[in-house]
């Protein structure tokens, strides 16, 4: 079964992160910058000088997307910035942002024209700039109690990353993208984020009965959790089957 990607968060639990030229809404997992297009008054008419007012900000604005891509945190400290120095890698980025959909477009009384674009992290982004390394498995045997996972960071300040984990006492990965499959971590990822338990118990990704685990503490970039031998005891009792699709929502007030 593929989630979709009906959201029922309250504005105040969603997490945004201003980035050079965009902004990050680690909520819905989507990216976004805005393009100015400035009027031509040469050409004949208004509809050819508002035509190509939107056209340049349409260009400004795929410029601008990829500059905030730069600031996208992967993991831990690693920003895409470090990807996008690769050739090919930032010539599939191009790609992908050619096909960013315009989510508004403002004219001005002066016939200059702003447009905003919006990219999904998830999919394409992500398995560019994030791919999964060989999927690890997970315990899955017996019944399915809960539905999926809600981790609160919240007091911690974590900070989202487009590749989520949870540690375990000793500083191992308990999740990370490895253990997701890779149709689940192509549409969904390894986790959304909000600000609260409550905004996170209303994602229909976690279901109606998720399980709750408190984060501890953070590593040292401050992206990854770690969890109580408590509740690492709870987690290796149950069958994991929402790991495997991505059923993870973060709640903290960072970054």
């Amino acid at each position: 079964v593929i989630l979709g990607a009906s959201h029922a968060w309250a504005q105040d639990d969603t997490v945004t992160e201003r980035l050079t030229q965009g902004e990050v809404n680690w909520t819905e997992k989507t990216i976004i910058a805005t393009g100015s297009g400035s009027p031509d008054k040469t050409l004949p008419n208004v509809a050819a000088i508002r035509q190509a007012s939107e056209k340049a900000a349409t260009l400004a604005a795929r410029k601008n997307l990829l500059k905030a891509l730069d600031g996208l945190r992967l993991s831990g400290d690693v920003l895409a910035s470090s990807k996008l120095s690769s050739k090919p890698i930032r010539t599939q980025i191009e790609s992908i942002v050619q096909k960013c959909k315009t989510s508004d477009t403002r004219y001005f009384s002066d016939y200059g024209v702003d447009v905003v674009l919006k990219c999904p992290l998830d999919g394409a982004l992500a398995m560019v700039l994030a791919p999964p390394k060989k999927q690890k498995p997970l315990k899955t045997a017996g019944k399915r109690q809960f539905t999926g996972l809600i981790v609160d960071a919240v007091g911690l300040k974590a900070k989202p990353a487009l590749a989520f984990k949870v540690l375990k006492p000793d500083g191992t990965p308990l999740y990370a993208s490895e253990y997701v499959k890779p149709t689940f971590f192509r549409n969904f990822g390894t986790a959304s984020y909000t600000r609260s338990i409550e905004g996170a118990k209303k994602d229909q990704k976690v279901g109606d009965n998720p399980l709750v685990i408190r984060a501890t503490g953070l590593n040292v970039t401050g992206t990854e959790v770690t969890i109580s031998e408590e509740d690492l005891q709870r987690m290796q009792a149950e069958n994991l089957w929402f790991l495997l699709e991505g059923r993870v929502v973060v709640a903290t007030d960072g970054p």
